[in-house]
């Protein structure tokens, strides 16, 4: 039973720690020779100090194994819920006559503009970075902008110098034009309003700039149904 206990390692240890106690007993009470008896002692005591280091490791608990980190994986991305009465408007204008005009309309058609300049900037960039990879072709891009349609646009304006009538008050002129582009993000269609060469005077450059762009802000209202139309 005792034998069935223990490994062969600790038996041989028992074993060799109960010979060399009793070897060196013998060796100290029968052997005379002085010499002869040290060599012994000193033979046997190691073999004693082995059997106990031995005894000591097999009964000390074993070391947990602590397993290898594996590969780091990033969690899946999951992709946002389109708002679909919200549109997102990256307009390029500086006073923002633009994108108002067009907030008005969308309004009107049960819609909210919702303007870059809104955004926190990390994510306007991010937007921004996402329709231009749309725009070239990949279509998994639009997946991470949470706006069904982003309407881009840009605007120009021209002012002329004045026209000089010493008989009256000088007038400016100044001309203005806009491309709108409406990129659903679910596919990547898009639809376009180009309006250009809307005229605007003024007795200052100001005032002639102001009527330009109003006028250009009244002829895209009725682009706001169509934007309608392709989230609907």
């Amino acid at each position: 039973m005792f034998l069935a206990m223990i490994s062969i390692t600790e038996f041989l240890a028992v074993i060799g720690l109960v010979i060399g106690v009793f070897t060196a007993i013998a060796a100290i009470v029968v052997i005379r020779n002085t010499k002869l008896k040290i060599g012994l002692l000193i033979s046997f005591g190691v073999v004693i100090i082995g059997s106990i280091i031995v005894l000591l490791r097999i009964a000390a608990p074993p070391q947990p194994v602590i397993p290898m980190p594996g590969p780091i994986t990033e969690p899946a991305k999951i992709a946002p819920i389109k708002n679909l009465d919200q549109v997102l408007l990256v307009i390029e204008e500086s006073d923002g006559t633009i994108a108002s005009s067009l907030s008005e309309a969308l309004r009107a058609n049960g819609l909210h503009g919702i303007r870059a300049t809104e955004l926190a900037s990390e994510n306007a960039i991010q937007f921004k970075d996402a329709l231009e990879r749309l725009l070239a072709g990949q279509m998994n891009a639009g997946s991470t902008i949470p706006y069904v349609v982003v309407v881009k646009g840009e605007l120009s304006i021209h002012s002329n110098q004045p026209l000089e009538d010493f008989a009256k008050e000088p007038y400016y002129n100044s001309t203005a034009g806009i491309e709108l582009q409406a990129i659903d993000t679910r596919n990547g269609k898009s639809r376009r309003c180009n309006i250009s060469g809307v005229l605007g005077q003024g007795k200052t450059e100001n005032k002639a700039t102001s009527n330009a762009l109003q006028k250009t802000s009244n002829r895209i209202k009725p682009f706001a149904k169509e934007i309608a139309s392709m989230i609907r």
